[in-house]
């Protein structure tokens, strides 16, 4: 494991894992390759996993080097996954797997705690990343591990630090509600987290009745002569009401996050100005704005900007509620259509034949 992770995650070495040998007294020591890497043997697993399971829909998960093979595995498979405070594998990735990530990176779900430093390593290239504040302290910024080299990280970890990054990278800091779902506090500075997951839910959403629509489509041609295609429709109708429930629930709740952040923004601003106001007592209120746009803040960066990214954010979200409302009734009608062309089979079944 300590290989891998500083040969793997650290200087994305993909193929083998080395440990430096000495040919001889007279020669220094050589990497002499000792193993596959675990993310070969990780991948190899899940190919296994594939042929003795042709039919089934695996999903992957993890916690802190799990996490990142989890993640790199389901980015090269194509497969949905859910962990905890995994280093991000995109340099490693194929760039076939690179591509699948930018388009699903609703997929995958790596809770990373803020404070992290191990579990937030490589950035977040796959998109995964949902970082959750725990009101721990941060040794080093989320913005600096994004291109520290494991080198200069590791220089910065010392006997003193050792404990509460140990603490704040382990699997048992993260709590559960009662449906299962990682609970996430409710603070400003958890926000940007609730939006992520709302939003990686609600897309999720969307793909699984746009899978359920292409799968209708794929056997239609068979549908009106097929008996268990027929009660199957029953079932299909009633998955979609199912997800389509759910989904209006996530749209709301995503535009309700949207529209308190709207209704914060002023909030932030006056509170901006009365800090001010209590630094600089003898400016008026023009000095005290010029001054605060003299450091960067402005109206417009801290209020109108912020308040157009998530009107937009709105707009987005009802425009899929949309577009799912017609894939719906897409599904809905095809099956319509299937149980009037068959009126006999739906006779028969009626009648218990």
């Amino acid at each position: 494991d300590l290989y891998t992770d500083f040969q793997s995650v650290g200087l994305g070495n993909k193929e083998s894992l080395y440990e430096l040998k000495q040919v001889s007294k007279k020669t220094i020591p050589i990497p002499i390759p000792v193993a596959n890497s675990q993310i070969i043997t990780a991948e190899k697993f899940a190919e296994d996993i594939q042929t003795d399971y042709p039919n089934a829909e695996v999903t992957t998960t993890g916690h802190s080097l799990g996490e990142y093979l989890a993640l790199y595995v389901s980015a090269e498979k194509g497969w949905a996954n859910v962990g905890f405070n995994g280093p991000d594998p995109y340099d490693v990735l194929s760039p076939e797997a690179k591509k699948w990530v930018k388009e699903n990176s609703h997929m995958l779900f790596n809770y990373r705690n803020k404070a992290d430093i191990l579990g937030n390593f490589g950035g977040n290239g796959t998109g995964a990343g949902i970082p959750v504040d725990m009101d721990m302290a941060e040794m080093i910024s989320r913005e600096e591990l994004k291109n520290i080299n494991m080198i200069d990280l590791l220089s910065k970890i010392d006997v003193n630090n050792l404990k509460g990054i140990i603490d704040s990278h382990r699997l048992s800091v993260w709590e559960f509600d009662e449906t299962g779902n990682v609970a996430i506090n409710s603070s400003y500075d958890n926000r940007s987290a609730i939006q992520i997951q709302s939003e990686k839910n609600l897309y999720a959403k969307m793909a699984e009745l746009s899978l359920l629509a292409n799968k209708l489509k794929a056997s239609r041609g068979g549908l009106s002569s097929n008996g268990v295609m027929f009660l199957n429709s029953s079932q299909t109708l009633l998955t979609v009401e199912h997800i389509t429930e759910s989904t209006k629930v996530a749209i709301e709740s995503i535009v309700n996050i949207y529209k308190q952040a709207i209704d914060e923004l002023e909030e932030i601003w006056e509170k901006n100005i009365l800090i001010a106001q209590s630094i600089g007592t003898s400016l008026s209120y023009g000095e005290i704005l010029e001054a605060l746009e003299a450091g960067g803040v402005t109206k417009y960066s801290v209020v109108f900007e912020p308040m157009a990214y998530y009107r937009e954010k709105i707009t987005d979200a009802l425009k899929i509620g949309e577009s799912f409302d017609n894939l719906a009734s897409d599904i809905k009608e095809s099956i319509e259509k299937i149980i009037e062309t068959d009126e006999k089979l739906a006779d028969q079944i009626a009648q218990g034949v």
